[in-house]
């Protein structure tokens, strides 16, 4: 789990640098870096993020909670906005992987913000 989250943070690291015009692969030579070594600076964050994820998980499960097609396309509109495209063409361009990132993003999102809108309430 904690590789698979390293994996989707170069992912999300990967997007934004496109997204400014640049690819990984040109970051890391400018860096003297490889990707190696970005997934060892990754390691102890993607622990932690995992640990953080398997508890929204189970309270997303218990909860029932699950992300819409618009709750979806609300995470991907501000990168679509980024990089000048309507969000039907960003969705276009996007990969298998790219979109099941997007529905765990949107589904953690919705998790979160049941938290924050019940907090307090149970008693």
């Amino acid at each position: 789990m904690i590789e698979e989250q390293i994996d989707n943070m170069l992912r999300d690291m990967e997007m934004r640098l496109m997204y400014q015009g640049m690819r990984l692969d040109d970051y890391l030579k400018y860096t003297g870096q490889t990707r190696e070594d970005l997934r060892k600076v990754y390691h102890d964050e993607a622990e932690r993020r995992v640990r953080t994820q398997l508890t929204l998980e189970e309270i997303r499960k218990v909860e029932e909670i699950k992300a819409e097609e618009a709750d979806i396309d609300e995470e991907m509109k501000s990168l679509a906005e980024q990089s000048r495209k309507s969000l039907e063409d960003f969705k276009a361009s996007l990969t298998e992987n790219d979109k099941k990132y997007f529905e765990e993003v949107a589904s953690l999102t919705k998790t979160i913000k049941f938290l924050k809108d019940n907090a307090g309430k149970a008693e």
